[in-house]
């Protein structure tokens, strides 16, 4: 099992509380901060652009309709997904959850 950084625990969480899809997550904990990756991997653009979420290459192929459904379904945040959240309000809630271990 490699180590992560703790700027990847804090992607890896933030995801989690966000609902984003597992592969989703660990593709972009595993991409971010390489300068090149972005241009190289969607090199035409990806669904979501500019709503913070990144999809891996598989869900990029999938309805965005579906995406969204399983998005909201593990949400922690309180409002839908794409909408966008307080990160100042939501982060406190976001650390609560992860020191109950609610967030796995």
């Amino acid at each position: 099992m490699r180590v992560l950084t703790e700027q990847q625990w804090h992607w890896y969480y933030w995801g989690k509380y966000l609902g984003y899809p597992s592969c989703c997550i660990d593709f972009f904990v595993e991409n971010a901060g390489k300068d090149w990756w972005m241009d190289k991997i969607y090199p035409k653009g990806f669904k979501f652009k500019g709503s913070g979420f990144i999809p891996c290459k598989s869900c990029n192929k999938l309805p965005e309709e579906q995406i969204i459904k399983r998005i909201n379904y593990r949400r922690k945040a309180p409002v839908p997904f794409p909408q966008e959240i307080d990160f100042e309000i939501e982060e406190a809630k976001m650390e609560e959850m992860l020191f109950k271990g609610e967030l796995k």
